[in-house]
This record gives structure tokens, C-alpha cells and sequence, in this order.
């Protein structure tokens, strides 16, 4: 098994997590990389057998509780991308405070992504409250589920 952690950040949380996330794979021998969305390419795909895909809820094209754009991005640079029905996992940051209304919306968002472009979730997405203010205690929360995902996604 190899997975690619994907992620799409503007303050850099979302990579945080991203790397929790590999260093809570790798203490289980899984082999993983870490990518921005905006690297992401075709050959990625082919490569890894499962993915992990991950965003912040953010302002774009004028609404509120949006994906990362990165992701439209994406599709704009590679218009035929597809997940090749491999399985997936997907994360989201958001603030319940601010965007209570929105409150990580992305990682729905997220999910509807991946499954247009033909991936499977394999479990509910993650959704973590201000990363940034509680750092150690969302940490763990995704180290916690991560540690969960090797025996949702199957060979």
C-alpha cells in the first residue's frame, strides 16, 4: 500500500495536518508522500494505490464554505483527471466560530470531488474545528483517525 496525502492550504495548517497524518502512517510502516493539489499530475495517480485528500474551508468565487481552489485549479490543468476508482479518505479545516453556518463544508465538498472523479471513500470525511487554536488536540484527532485508515482501505 502507498499513499498519497493530498492537501490544499493559504496558511499552511492543512499541510500540518497533512504531515501528521504521514507520520502516523509511517509509525505503521505505511509508505506515504505528502503533495500540494497544485503539483498534483496524472502520473501521481498512477502511482499510489490510495489517497488522502484534504482542504481548508475557505471564501472563493464569492461564497462562503468553499474547497480549497487549488482543486478547480486542477481540473483546469488536467481536465480528464480521475482517481481510477481507487480508495480515498478525505479531511477538512474549518472555523465553527466564524463560518458556523459553512462549518467545514469543504470536506463535503471534498467528497463530492472525489467521488466525480471516480474515487471511493471509504469512511466518512474528518472535520477539524480551528486547527490553529487547538493545534495539539486537533493533532491527535487526526493522528487518532488516522491510525484508523489502514484497515478501512483494502489492497
Amino acid at each position: 500500500m502507498n499513499v498519497l496525502i493530498i492537501y490544499a492550504t493559504y496558511s499552511g495548517g492543512t499541510l500540518l495536518a497533512a504531515e501528521a497524518i504521514q507520520e502516523t502512517l509511517k509509525k505503521q510502516s505505511i509508505d506515504s508522500q505528502v503533495k500540494n493539489v497544485r503539483d498534483l499530475t496524472e502520473e501521481d495517480v498512477k502511482n499510489h494505490s490510495h489517497f488522502i485528500f484534504g482542504s481548508c474551508t475557505w471564501f472563493e468565487n464569492k461564497l462562503e464554505g468553499q474547497l480549497h481552489g487549488g482543486y478547480a485549479d486542477l481540473i483546469e490543468r488536467i481536465p480528464t483527471f480521475t482517481i481510477g476508482n481507487k480508495q480515498c479518505a478525505v479531511y477538512g479545516l474549518g472555523d465553527n466560530n466564524m463560518y458556523a453556518i459553512h462549518f467545514c463544508e469543504a470536506a463535503d465538498h471534498l467528497k463530492k470531488f472525489v467521488e466525480d472523479h471516480n474515487g471511493v471513500v471509504v469512511t466518512e470525511p474528518l472535520k477539524i474545528d480551528r486547527f490553529y487554536f487547538e493545534q495539539e488536540e486537533n493533532t491527535k484527532k487526526l493522528k487518532d483517525w488516522a491510525e484508523q485508515l489502514p484497515t478501512l482501505f483494502t489492497e
